[in-house]
């Protein structure tokens, strides 16, 4: 958990605030075993690796174009959606920011299911929103917690981080209709293209919800942090104001419209994952470990004994790293990237030669 700001220069509305505490990201090295940020095993597009070779360098004295027209195309042609439908940010995150900026004032309340994505409590606090956190159950329906909450924004991560859990299009639809005229729907689905759902094809009827996207996962482009938000343009017309001058550099804007021009690189990768993700439920659940459904690219699995945390801090030992969180009820298990079927390998095999002493 990172610390609280002291400075005294804070605003007081922040008094006690306290940063998103992101994965570790430890140094590079053959024993290496990364599973803890849900990045992708496999690389990118080549047509991404050719952009970048052939973008032309005196580019980056230019300031890049601020509509990212070419990038907003390629997502629409990928989606189904115009490109005047399309907006994009430095990563999904800054456009949950953006959302919160535009559409919240201070005191109006920000809805999401718990436990979910942790970073939605960090936004609404900087923006000074009421936060309203429902319990939902972990592997289990989420929208049913948040229905009845008279939110200005609800997000909901579908999947859901950290359980995997898909929420249904019908169920996105009917907390859409309960919220017309009271507030906005951001289906936040980083992972969606681990699974057989998504909710674009909704947009078309409901003003009030906005889809992001990212690139980080599926595309195996998170170092290049850029995302995608789908909405009516009534809608993105408040993310245009609020929204940084120039917030995609030209090269990112370039790369990132190569890769959704190959949107089958990133779909052969994706079942290689899918793949993976359930013969590495099975092989966990035969050791008896709880490993709850996911349409991600992670698992969130809890080991017989109930002894998550010392199993996470003798795996990082070992090299090896997953991501554990210290809040119930969380701190019964692991959340596990899904990597390549040697990585898994490997994680099995230290489970094993720790589990087994």
């Amino acid at each position: 958990m990172s610390q609280p700001c002291k400075s005294p220069y804070l605003r007081r509305s922040l008094a006690g605030f306290a940063a998103y505490t992101p994965g570790e990201q430890p140094p590079p090295s053959d024993r290496l075993v990364k599973l803890n940020t849900n990045e992708n095993p496999y690389p990118p597009s080549p047509k991404v690796i050719e952009a970048m070779r052939g973008f032309d360098p005196d580019a980056l004295r230019r300031y890049p174009d601020p509509t990212f027209t070419a990038l907003r195309q390629a997502a629409g042609n990928l989606l189904g959606v115009p490109p005047e439908w399309v907006i994009a940010g430095n990563g999904s995150d800054e456009l949950l920011a953006m959302v919160l900026r535009a559409f919240v004032d201070p005191g109006e309340v920000v809805a999401y299911p718990v436990p979910t994505y942790s970073l939605y409590p960090v936004l609404a606090e900087i923006e000074g929103a009421r936060v309203c956190e429902c319990p939902a159950p972990m592997g289990g329906p989420k929208i049913e917690a948040v229905l009845e909450v008279p939110a200005k924004v609800t997000f909901i991560a579908t999947p859901n981080a950290p359980d995997g859990y898909l929420v249904g299009v019908e169920e996105i639809e009917r907390l859409c209709k309960a919220r017309v005229g009271i507030g906005v729907v951001v289906a936040d689905e980083a992972y969606v293209d681990f699974s057989d759902g998504g909710a674009v094809g909704l947009v078309g009827e409901f003003e009030n919800l906005l889809v992001t996207r990212t690139l980080s996962k599926s595309f195996s482009l998170a170092g290049l942090r850029l995302g995608i938000a789908v909405g009516q343009p009534s809608l993105l017309e408040p993310l245009w104001a609020v929204k940084d001058s120039y917030n995609l550099g030209a090269l990112p804007q370039a790369l990132a419209t190569a890769a959704l021009e190959d949107a089958e690189w990133m779909r052969a990768n994706a079942r290689k994952i899918v793949t993976t993700r359930e013969r590495t439920t099975e092989d966990l659940r035969k050791r008896g470990w709880r490993v709850y459904p996911s349409h991600a690219n992670f698992i969130f699995a809890e080991p017989p004994g109930g002894n998550a945390r010392d199993l996470y801090a003798a795996l990082a030992e070992r090299g090896v790293y997953v991501r554990y969180f210290s809040t119930p009820p969380l701190d019964k298990g692991l959340r596990i990237s899904i990597g390549s079927p040697e990585q898994m390998g490997r994680l099995l095999e230290e489970i094993d030669s720790i589990t087994l002493k």
